[in-house]
């Protein structure tokens, strides 16, 4: 007993399994949902039929031992004879399916079609058994005939479940030839009987009908329930992922922040009041180089977080692309030739069109990794126009090197944040692993495409597919982008930030500019300076995040409105959620992140005094 329910079950668990891996099969091929679901029920089907052969048999065996004596027995063996020859044929049928397990809806449903053929026969059979066991002076023997009849043909709606056609194949010959015959008799009664089989018929035509319909709903909502676990694995997968990648993430950000933050402690640690002028100079300077790459570290995660939370807005335009190479031709060179490499730029005299600045960035990342990651050889930047339909042109822009090239495997992982090859130590001066990171982001958002072609030891090439531009004027000069537009002497600035070691830094840095300050950490305490000094600030420079859930933008608002004047105002956030991000950027006021670079917020500030003269 147990070794049978353990063969059972070990069949059991096989036929399951069978039917799990055809389900992902058809899944996977792609044909539209209704062919899959057919082809899965037609499986089913030739999964049960063993045991419905079986009970025909039965069916068989009754029906010559009841009309055995009753009518020619020659004729009686010749049908047994023949059925038994069908049920072979359709035995042999069901081996061949179980050897080749057919998984494409083509192939399954051309062994439907086998069987549908079978059950032709076999209902002809029948009808033919319903006209040669006839036995006219016997109605016992007559309603045992076309009971047993009726009841194979309602047998046959275990299978029609699973496929409709084998329900008309069989019964139609079967009850259309045994009602044939009955209409034939004289007497009404058997004539009535013949309309009881056929009226009996329509009903199980359409039990047969419903009952498909059920199964392939059931099967349909299978195909739904694997649908949605296959979404829930891949959710899961890209979940692990992501908090891998998050994990990651963070412990490279706490190195790469904790890296340069040590190195600041050690410079401040070693200022002393006796230190030689030299010295104290040369410690400022390691101050400088600290702060700068803590900037860089920031300014590169503050661009992916604004990347993601979908904040920037791309400035498509036609440009020549000379003149967007240009800016940064010079600065490459020098670069390249300090290493001993050849730097080479054939841009021709095209134009493209996309966002210049973002382009830029694009380029900038990418030859700066050029150059990090070779160390004889050449980097070269160049761009040819690729021939096509003429709303398809594209420029195609590359930048190649004959560095330390790339694995396959790994051109994917490359645009990930903080992966680097060849840099499992984190070495800073091997960059921060954002900068593939970053054009990833940027190509997506502008639309364009890139691809890496890549050999171990020989070098790579990355290929930037833009639009081509219209033929415009260049780009204009850097120094004519942000002219210089005088000093800051007098300029009254009200500084509002909950942090006070931000306040004095603020204020220090104002002033060495020649600016007037008041210092505030909320809206009441800006509000009662403004009325003690009696003097309308020139300009408002506001944290984003203030005391009490309230933003800059809510102060700025109520010191305008005290007042009475629309004054410049800026707002200072740092802040590198997403969600954060995108509250800011809605409030439609000048935003910097911290670390403000105090270029910047002097640009910011003479731009505010230029426009105050200009009024």
């Amino acid at each position: 007993m147990t070794s049978a329910a353990s063969t059972d079950a070990s069949a059991s668990k096989s036929d399951f399994s069978a039917r799990l891996n055809l389900m992902e099969t058809l899944r996977a091929s792609g044909l539209p949902r209704e062919q899959q679901i057919t082809a899965y029920a037609i499986d089913s089907l030739f999964r049960g039929l063993s045991s419905v052969m079986g009970n025909l048999l039965v069916f068989l065996v009754a029906m010559v031992a009841l009309m055995w004596g009753h009518v020619n027995q020659e004729q009686l063996l010749g049908w047994l004879g023949a059925n038994l020859l069908l049920g072979a044929g359709r035995h042999w049928l069901l081996r061949a399916y179980a050897r080749q397990m057919p998984t494409s809806p083509l192939d399954l449903r051309r062994w439907a079609y086998y069987f549908t053929l079978t059950s032709l026969v076999s209902g002809t059979l029948w009808g033919i058994g319903g006209i040669i066991f006839f036995v006219p002076d016997s109605v016992v023997h007559q309603v045992i005939l076309y009971v047993t009849i009726m009841g194979v043909v309602a047998g046959t709606l275990i299978l029609v479940a699973y496929w409709v056609p084998i329900f008309y194949a069989y019964s139609l010959p079967s009850v259309g030839l045994s009602a044939w015959q009955l209409f034939n008799q004289p007497d009404m009664g058997q004539v009535g009987l013949g309309i009881l089989m056929l009226l009996g018929l329509a009903i199980m035509a359409n039990t047969a009908r419903q009952q498909n319909r059920d199964v392939l709903e059931g099967i349909a909502l299978r195909f739904e329930n694997h649908d949605l676990i296959a979404r829930l694995r891949d959710q899961t997968v890209v979940a692990e992922e992501a908090n891998a990648a998050k994990s990651r993430f963070l412990a490279a950000a706490s190195h790469d922040l904790r890296q340069p933050l040590h190195a600041l402690q050690l410079f401040v640690g070693s200022l002393s009041p006796g230190m030689p002028a030299g010295d104290q100079q040369a410690v400022i300077a390691g101050i400088e180089r600290t702060v700068g790459s803590l900037d860089g570290l920031f300014n590169a995660l503050l661009d992916i977080s604004r990347l993601d939370a979908g904040l920037l807005r791309p400035d498509v335009r036609d440009f020549r692309l000379a003149d967007l190479v240009e800016s940064f031709d010079a600065e490459f060179r020098i670069q390249a030739a300090a290493q001993g490499l050849v730097w080479h730029v054939d841009v021709g005299d095209i134009a493209v069109r996309s966002d210049p600045v973002l382009l830029e960035t694009i380029l900038r990342n990418l030859i700066s990794n050029a150059l990090r990651y070779t160390h004889s050889g050449r980097v070269e930047l160049m761009a040819q126009l690729i021939e096509g339909a003429p709303a398809n042109e594209r420029i195609r822009i590359s930048v190649c090197d004959t560095g330390i090239g790339i694995p396959p495997a790994l051109h994917q992982a490359i645009f990930t944040e903080y992966y680097q090859v060849g840099n499992p130590e984190r070495d800073r001066t091997k960059g921060l692993g954002l900068g593939l990171a970053i054009v990833d982001r940027l190509v997506r958002l502008l639309g364009h495409e890139l691809t890496v072609d890549s050999e171990v030891g020989k070098g790579s090439r990355f290929m930037l597919d833009v639009p081509v531009g219209r033929m415009v004027a260049g780009l204009p000069a850097a120094g004519q982008m942000l002219p210089e537009v005088g000093e800051l002497r007098d300029m009254h600035v009200i500084v509002i930030d909950d942090e006070q070691l931000v306040r004095e830094g603020m204020d220090k840095l104002l002033q060495t500019w020649g600016c007037t300050t008041v210092l505030a950490g909320d809206a009441e305490e800006a509000l009662a300076l403004i009325a003690d000094t009696g003097r309308v600030p020139d300009v408002i420079v506001a944290d984003y995040r203030l005391r009490e859930h309230r933003t800059g933008a809510e102060v700025i608002a109520l010191v305008r409105a005290r007042c009475g004047q629309a004054i410049p105002a800026l707002l200072i956030t740092g802040d590198t959620a997403p969600e954060r991000l995108r509250e800011a950027q809605a409030t439609d006021l000048p935003l910097m992140h911290k670390p403000v670079s105090p270029v910047r917020l002097r640009g910011y500030l003479r731009q505010v005094r230029a426009q105050s003269s200009a009024d």
